[in-house]
């Protein structure tokens, strides 16, 4: 899924839909099924129902974009925002939808950055990015933070590419020193 001008649209209409302000600020929550395969069957209705039972439905609206994917808007209020409680809601919702359908875990990407549903498409495309090179740097996460990608975040590496990468530094990876220095430097080149 790309943030084209066609998802914006539906995007805005589901939105509105729901009952979400074009002037409150949200952050979004992107989420999508782990396998990402759009010939499995429509989870939608399921989705929907997990979400309803959740926690979640205390503090966000949902919008579903496409047959398994959609988008949690967080009404921009401090005390509901901390990255503990946003884990762990997710988790619980996640568990949900695994229970009534074992073949549709759901894998998640975010920003903590607020935006008015004028700016939905570059958050959208925050928390797509997110996602995308999330799942590939820590693989072992259902959900990414942008913020969690230093100064990758920064650079638009082809998935193809990255994945190269990866696989070749995968090795290394595999030792706990050298994640360590791995992150270490990312957070120093992000702020420079």
């Amino acid at each position: 899924m790309s943030a084209t001008e066609d998802d914006t649209q539906k995007m805005m209409f589901q939105a509105n839909v729901q009952g979400i302000s074009m002037s409150t600020k949200y952050r979004y929550v992107l989420f999508r099924r782990a396998d990402n395969q759009e010939e499995l069957p429509n989870r939608r209705k399921e989705i929907l129902e997990a979400y309803r039972k959740s926690s979640l439905i205390k503090y966000v609206r949902i919008a579903m974009i496409g047959e398994n994917v959609g988008i949690l808007f967080w009404e921009d209020r401090e005390e509901d925002w901390e990255k503990g409680h946003i884990l762990a809601l997710l988790e619980e919702f996640r568990r949900r939808v695994l229970k009534n359908c074992p073949e549709t875990a759901l894998e998640f990407g975010y920003s903590l950055d607020a935006a008015s549903l004028g700016r939905i498409r570059q958050s959208i495309e925050k928390c797509q990015k997110a996602l995308n090179m999330g799942k590939m740097i820590y693989p072992s996460l259902f959900a990414w933070e942008y913020s969690q990608l230093g100064a990758l975040a920064w650079l638009d590496i082809p998935e193809e590419e990255l994945t190269h990468m990866l696989s070749a530094y995968s090795v290394l990876l595999k030792d706990e020193k050298n994640i360590e220095l791995l992150l270490r430097f990312l957070n120093l080149e992000e702020k420079i």
